[in-house]
C-alpha cells in the first residue's frame, strides 16, 4: 500500500505480499462488507418491484429478467468496488479533511465511470445472450444523474468504513507504552494479528511503519503487516527502541536508514536499508539527527 502526503511512497512492494495485505483487509472488515453487500441487495430487491409496478402502471412491455439485470449489474459492479473505496477512506482517515476532499473527488469521478461503463458492459452481453440490444442514453443529462447516484452510493461506502474503523478500534492499554528503562531490561517483542496468524516482532524486525486509518501498516523483514493500533500508540510504544518520527503518518527506526537526501522544499527523502524510498518532512527532520550506520547526506537543505 502507498501512503500520500508527499510525492514519495512506498516501493518495492511483491504482488504476493500486496495480496496478502489485501486479502487480510477483507478478512478484518467483513463485517462491514457483509452489511454493505446486504444493504446493496436490499435495494436491488425495492428497485426491482418499484420498476417493475411502475412500468406495469405506464403499460410499458418489458421482461422481469430485464429488471434483474438492470439492477444486478449495478450492484455487481459496486460490490467490486467496495474494497477499494473503503481501503481508500481508511488510508485518508487521518489526513485534514480538505485533503481527503482532494482525493475523494477525484476517486468518487473514477469510481463512478468504472460503475457507468462497467454495467452498460454487462447489460449489453445481458441483452446480446437473450438476442437483443441495451442502448444506454449517454446524454449529459442522464449521465448526471448516475453520478449523482453514485455519489450517494460512495458516500456512504466511505462512512460505513470510517465508522466500522472507529467502533472496533483498539484502545491503548496502560502498558501499551513501557517506560524506556524497563524496555532495556526485557527484551521488546510486539504482538500484531494479521490475516489469521500472530506475529512477535522484536524492534529490529521493523524497518518503518506507515499510518492507515485506525491501523498501522508495518513494513518488516518479514513482509508487510498490517497492526490494528493507531501510529501515536505505535510511535509511542516504538520509541525506546530508536524509531523517529519523519512525517506526520510514518515512521523509520534511525539504524535502517541507508541515506536521506534534502529536497528544495525543506522536506526529504530516506532510503531505507532494504531499499525502499519513503518521504520525511521537514518539522520532522530533527529526529533523525545524523544518519546511523554511515550512511551518507548528500549537500542541500535539512
Amino acid at each position: 500500500m502507498v501512503t500520500g502526503g508527499d510525492p514519495a511512497g512506498t516501493n518495492g512492494t511483491d504482488p504476493a505480499g500486496a495480496f496478502a495485505r489485501g486479502w487480510a483487509f477483507l478478512r478484518r472488515h467483513v463485517a462491514v462488507l457483509l452489511a454493505l453487500a446486504a444493504g446493496g441487495l436490499l435495494t436491488v430487491l425495492v428497485n426491482v418491484g418499484s420498476t417493475s409496478h411502475d412500468r406495469a402502471e405506464a403499460g410499458i412491455a418489458s421482461e422481469a429478467w430485464e429488471y434483474w439485470l438492470w439492477e444486478g449489474s449495478s450492484f455487481l459492479v459496486w460490490s467490486l468496488a467496495i474494497p477499494f473505496i473503503g481501503a481508500l477512506a481508511l488510508r485518508l482517515a487521518a489526513r485534514p479533511w480538505w485533503q481527503q476532499l482532494v482525493v475523494h473527488v477525484p476517486a468518487l469521478a473514477a469510481a463512478s465511470a468504472v460503475h457507468i461503463a462497467g454495467m452498460v458492459a454487462l447489460r449489453s452481453a445481458g441483452y446480446a445472450a437473450a438476442g437483443s440490444r441495451y442502448v444506454f442514453d449517454w446524454g449529459m443529462d442522464n449521465l448526471l444523474y448516475e453520478v449523482r447516484k453514485d455519489a450517494l452510493s460512495y458516500a456512504i461506502i466511505v462512512v460505513a468504513f470510517r465508522v466500522s474503523a472507529r467502533l472496533f478500534a483498539v484502545a491503548p492499554s496502560a502498558t501499551a507504552t513501557p517506560a524506556a528503562a524497563h524496555a532495556a531490561t526485557t527484551p521488546f517483542r510486539l504482538e500484531v494479528r494479521d490475516a489469521g496468524r500472530t506475529h512477535w516482532l522484536a524492534a529490529a524486525d521493523i524497518i518503518s511503519a506507515e499510518a492507515a486509518g485506525n491501523y498501522v501498516e508495518l513494513h518488516t523483514v518479514h513482509g508487510a503487516l498490517l497492526h490494528r493500533a493507531t501510529l501515536a500508540t505505535l510511535a509511542a510504544l516504538l520509541a525506546p527502541h530508536g524509531f523517529v518520527r519523519v512525517h506526520r503518518g510514518r515512521l523509520v527506526r534511525r539504524d535502517a536508514v541507508r541515506a536521506i537526501t534534502a529536497r528544495s522544499s525543506g522536506d526529504f527523502d530516506i532510503e531505507l536499508a532494504d531499499g525502499r524510498r519513503l518521504g520525511g518532512s521537514r518539522r520532522y527532520r530533527a529526529g533523525l539527527g545524523s544518519p546511523a550506520n554511515g550512511a551518507a547526506e548528500p549537500p542541500g537543505r535539512g
